[in-house]
């Protein structure tokens, strides 16, 4: 917000890179493998199908919303269609590489009910956890008259409040195990996103901070318990490629999640420029996008339902 308020937006990316250095340096010299490293081959087609098939749906995704103002390159069922085609065949590729050993991603790790509940719950988590984030900064910029500098103030908190509570939900876990945390942890967070729906020109901004610290820590709640019971309901041999799926389906749950938002902010909005909008028009809007977001939010209420304690699995 501080950034934004005196320079331009380019400088948000200029000033982060040499953290990143930074942070790429240390990495490389302080963190130390923790299994014992394998020489593995890259199977180009594999990476090839993945591009395609995800880049796909999320391109497609994407062009909902500018599909509806008549601005979209091509049809959206078009690059839906490629992506769900290339989705299909990197599975099938990855069944047949598996039975030498050479799968791009091991589809066993699907198979196992304790790893596979957790992944759809954060696979919910994700799809809104970015989407929101997007979407709430427009409304509360359009409606309520924040500037970038307030913005950015009102979502400071956010990162401490899940620094927190992710810290405590582990600890928690370890006693009471992933339901006690992510059952409660869920329906408050779906009833936070539903009260996005209601807000309008009169809503207090303190009143919306509140509800949106609720809603990072509800959400921060279900990370830890659910990462844990994944990744724990796996043999060691599928540790890497069970690590590599739940991170992956979060990003890409996370850009289709905004995709989707934003395409529903724009439908709720219907207006030919979606960068000029009324308040009464950016209300609508929000109500359409959180409306949305609310809806997807419900997966994650269901899954919490089915997800189990992890146990430890023990090789052979």
């Amino acid at each position: 917000g501080v950034i934004l308020s005196q320079l331009s937006w380019r400088w948000l990316f200029i000033l982060m890179l040499p953290i990143v250095v930074i942070a790429l340096i240390l990495g490389a010299l302080k963190l130390r493998n923790v299994t014992t490293p394998e020489r593995v081959s890259l199977d180009v087609v594999s990476l090839l199908l993945s591009v395609v098939g995800f880049g796909g749906l999320v391109f497609g995704l994407a062009s909902i919303g500018e599909s509806v103002s008549g601005h979209a390159p091509v049809a959206p069922a078009i690059p839906i269609l490629i992506g769900l085609a290339g989705v299909a065949a990197f599975v099938h590729r990855q069944v047949k590489l598996q039975k030498n050993g050479s799968a791009f991603l091991d589809m066993r790790i699907f198979s196992t009910s304790a790893y596979v509940m957790p992944t759809i719950v954060m696979t919910f988590v994700a799809l809104n956890g970015f989407g929101v984030v997007l979407v709430l900064p427009l409304i509360l910029t359009a409606v309520l008259g924040l500037d970038s500098l307030q913005m950015g103030l009102f979502l400071f908190p956010g990162g401490a409040m899940i620094a927190i509570v992710s810290a405590l939900g582990g600890r928690i876990y370890d006693r009471v195990g992933p339901k006690p945390l992510a059952i409660p942890g869920s329906i408050i967070w779906v009833g936070t996103i539903w009260f996005l729906t209601t807000i309008d020109e009169n809503t207090s901004v303190w009143l919306v901070l509140g509800v949106y610290l609720v809603m990072t820590g509800t959400q921060a709640l279900m990370w830890a318990p659910m990462t844990t019971s994944a990744l724990g309901s796996l043999p060691a041999e599928l540790y890497p490629h069970g690590t590599a799926a739940f991170s992956t389906v979060q990003q890409l749950a996370g850009a289709a999640g905004g995709a989707i938002l934003i395409s529903a902010f724009t439908i709720g909005a219907n207006a030919p420029q979606a960068g000029a909008l009324s308040a009464a028009q950016s209300i609508d809007a929000g109500q359409a996008a959180f409306t949305v977001a609310a809806i997807l939010a419900l997966g994650a209420v269901v899954g919490a339902l089915f997800v189990s304690k992890a146990r430890a699995t023990h090789d052979g």
